[in-house]
């Protein structure tokens, strides 16, 4: 083997273990889940906020047309979520357990606010 062919496949092998770096830090888990109102009608435009040691800062979302929310790639750990919208009351769920390789299903129902005079 020369030595341009050699360093060719040094590259390559050099290339291939670090790629799992550059696309992450492992498997990671995922959370999705519908934000409702009480009668199960879809909630659009939520506001969803997820926290935790894992993240820096917190990730948002905003609910889809249908409710829908997802957050991938995320690390294995604990995370906590707030749901928040207008006319609704918040609803805060903590303790969220993410594994590798596991998806979280939430569907989260806001009871609505009243107003008093």
């Amino acid at each position: 083997m020369n030595k341009q062919t050699r360093r060719s496949l040094y590259m390559v092998v050099l290339l291939g273990l670090a790629a799992p770096l550059a696309l992450g830090q492992g498997p990671s888990g995922t959370i999705r889940g519908r934000i409702t109102d009480q009668q199960n009608f879809p909630l659009p435009g939520a506001s969803i906020y997820l926290r935790s040691d894992y993240i820096m800062g917190m990730k948002t979302f905003i609910t889809s047309d249908t409710g829908k929310f997802q957050f991938q790639a995320l690390l294995p750990g604990t995370y906590r979520l707030t749901v928040e919208m207008p006319g609704f009351k918040s609803a805060k769920i903590e303790e969220i357990q993410i594994h590798a390789g596991q998806t979280v299903r939430l569907n989260i129902h806001l009871e609505m606010t009243t107003l008093e005079e």
